[in-house]
């Protein structure tokens, strides 16, 4: 029937809040279990630092070698992958251009919370107290998490949540190479590494599940009636 009371559009308005506090929980729960899921992963690599440390002087003296310096490259070579991705938001639309810089805040806070880690954890790198290595960064330069492996992980996730394509999935093959070559250089223990790329990878999904559930709204009302995102970070999209 045409018209209708007032009191009809009540249980549709408590609906919709019911679905947005819905929304907001499922969105919060997901970023908290990445975040726990990477202070998990942190906590066992300290654990581990006894088998670390045998691991790390079997492949010091075991005469694996790699260009020095190379995670350097790698780094150089994923923040390229990353630019690139972001050229495919090129179009004038200001809503792609948020969901690139959402990931790129999310690259570079993950960088800032292993910087902190580095600080409160303080620990000695093995260039330094095992196989002394007169390239080694000095002595303040603390070897827990790994920064190269935080940031590349980092980026190699930004990559693939930007992109559509399954060759995006090749930036994480290069984080771990990076992470591997910082090994091989004698600067990290094995478990710094690895806690850097759980650094690298959860505290970025995290901030971009934030991030992205913050904006939502923005997004939206920057939009162009033809854009999408195209990218797979519109998975994380929630019903406002």
């Amino acid at each position: 029937m045409p018209g209708g009371s007032p009191g009809e559009g009540v249980p549709l308005r408590r609906d919709r809040a019911a679905l947005r506090l819905r929304s907001v929980g499922s969105t919060l729960l997901r970023a908290a279990l990445w975040l726990v899921t990477g202070a998990v992963v942190v906590a066992v690599c300290l654990l581990g630092v006894g088998p670390s440390t045998t691991l790390h002087l079997a492949i010091a003296h075991s005469g694996i070698d790699l260009p020095y310096g190379l995670a350097d490259i790698l780094l150089y070579v994923l923040a390229g992958g990353f630019f690139l991705t972001a050229w495919g938001f090129r179009r004038v639309d200001l809503a792609r251009v948020l969901v690139v810089l959402v990931t790129g805040i999310s690259v570079v806070v993950a960088y800032a919370t292993n910087e902190v880690l580095k600080r409160l954890f303080a620990q000695v790198r093995p260039c330094v107290e095992l196989v002394v290595d007169p390239r080694c960064p000095g002595p303040d330069s603390w070897s827990f998490p790994s920064n190269h492996t935080t940031i590349a992980f980092a980026l190699a996730t930004a990559v693939v949540l930007m992109a559509v394509t399954r060759w995006a999935w090749i930036a994480y093959g290069v984080a771990a190479c990076a992470a591997v070559s910082r090994v091989i250089d004698g600067v990290h223990f094995p478990h710094d590494v690895i806690a850097g790329a759980a650094v690298g990878t959860c505290v970025t999904i995290c901030v971009v599940l934030l991030l992205m559930r913050a904006t939502a709204r923005v997004r939206r009302s920057l939009a162009t009636p033809r854009s999408s995102s195209g990218t797979r970070m519109e998975g994380l999209r929630e019903v406002d």
